[in-house]
This record gives C-alpha cells, structure tokens and sequence, in this order.
C-alpha cells in the first residue's frame, strides 16, 4: 500500500514568463512644488492674520488719555488711561498709589478730543467725580482737575 502514483502533465503553448510588480511610482517635482507654495501660502496668509489681529487689539486698547500729577510745583507723567466711546469715563483711581496730590492734568489726544467734541466726560478718583464737556480746539486738549 506504499505505493506512489506518478502522474506526468503535458502542456503546449507558450511558456509565459511573470512580470514584476510594478514598484509604487516616485515622486515627482510637480507634487513637491505644488506643496510648498501652498505651505508658503498658508505661512504667509496665518501671519498676515495675526498681524492685523495685533493692530486691531493695540489700537483698540491703548491709553488715549495721558495722566500728569502735581508734585512739587512740577507735572509727572504718571501713565496713560482709557477712555471709551461709548462709555465716556476716565478713571484715575488706579493712579492713587502713584499720585503725589489729587491735582491732575490730562491730556486728550487730537484724535480723541475731536470724536468728543460738545460732549461730557466723567472722570472718576476715588468716590469723587467729576464732569466736563471737551471743547475741541485743533489740537490735543488738556483738563485740569483736583480732588
């Protein structure tokens, strides 16, 4: 029962040789050069947005009003605060530990005493407060106060 069967096959035709694969395709220069200037692209467009994020925000929220305070028969300039628009109050309170006197001079902007031309302002120090209506002469405009 050990015997093997030998079974012999004959084909005619053409032997067909097998092919490589064909190996994933390099990449070419075009590929490369349409990546980096889109990459360029987005670099330049992502910064030009931040910088005009950080103008916006630096115009927005700067002092437009400089504070000066009396000390020894001379003016120092002790900052500069924050006037809005549409809320018209200066507040001079966070000035009190730098203050000398509760003599003050401040100074508008061009800009600023034009936009609040025949307009009142409140400006604030400590529980007092005072008002004033801006009479825009051409220039920056000065308020003198005390407390």
């Amino acid at each position: 029962m050990n015997e093997k069967t030998v079974y012999s096959a004959y084909f005619t035709g053409m032997m067909i040789t097998p092919s490589p694969t064909p190996a994933a395709p390099l990449p070419s220069n075009e590929t490369e050069q349409q990546t980096r200037p889109s990459l360029a692209r987005a670099v330049v467009s992502s910064s030009c947005i931040a910088l005009v994020c950080c103008l916006v925000f630096f115009i927005l929220f700067r002092g437009n009003v400089k504070v000066y305070n009396s000390s020894e028969n001379a003016y120092v300039l002790l900052g500069e605060a924050r006037i809005g628009f549409t809320y018209p109050v200066i507040n001079l309170t966070p000035f009190a530990g730098k203050a000398a006197t509760g003599s003050f001079i401040l100074i508008l902007s061009r800009n600023v005493a034009k936009r609040f031309y025949d307009k009142p302002i409140t400006i604030n120090y400590g529980g007092k407060s005072l008002r004033h209506i801006v009479q825009y002469n051409g220039g920056e405009y000065n308020i003198e106060v005390s407390f």
